[in-house]
């Protein structure tokens, strides 16, 4: 097994820390990170690629550091996209956590379908701070926020079921509505 050269773990480290600062960008503005079509002929191959495009035409040292990775080490696919995400994610909850403390938090959750029918959660913690403000901060990983905390509880959200109760009653007038329309 080859160990990497000081030059190596210096160039990987640079890289990185490029993908990360892209990844942040991107997350901090609540952007899409892929396109619709990625491939080498595209003309938009999504935010991420196009970012990281942008910034290797405006810093030429970074250009080829980036140019000349070896392509196991390019740091550029979904996958790798999703790894810096969910790093950026745990550090971000683990910072929220260490913000909290051994104070009392109440945890929101509440969930809702999006346009492809697909479950969404949204977790938000509520705490006073050091200063006495009021802090609202989004989650995604409310697992953790259970581990670190066993004694959070959870209260059901009653508007959630009324949503899903008028959602329904809505679907079935609207079929009646239509079938009386066209008995007529």
């Amino acid at each position: 097994m080859a160990t990497a050269s000081k030059k190596e773990e210096e160039d990987y480290r640079a890289r990185i820390t490029i993908m990360l600062g892209i990844a942040k960008f991107l997350l901090l503005q609540a952007l899409a990170f892929r396109g619709h079509d990625e491939s080498s002929s595209s003309k938009n191959k999504g935010n991420f690629l196009e970012m990281l495009k942008w910034y290797k035409e405006k810093d030429e040292k970074a250009a080829k550091l980036l140019d000349n990775a070896p392509g196991n080490n390019l740091m550029t696919s979904p996958k790798i996209q999703k790894q810096l995400c969910k790093a950026c994610a745990q550090m971000t909850t683990k910072a929220i956590i260490d913000d909290i403390g051994g104070r009392q938090f109440a945890m929101l959750v509440d969930e809702a379908r999006d346009a492809s029918i697909k479950e969404q959660m949204a977790v938000v913690l509520r705490y006073v701070n050091n200063k006495g403000q009021v802090i609202e901060r989004f989650l995604g990983l409310q697992r953790r926020i259970l581990d670190e905390n066993p004694y959070a509880f959870y209260i059901h959200c009653c508007a959630h079921q009324l949503q899903l109760v008028v959602v329904s009653v809505a679907k079935c007038y609207s079929l009646f509505w239509i079938s009386l329309t066209t008995s007529l």
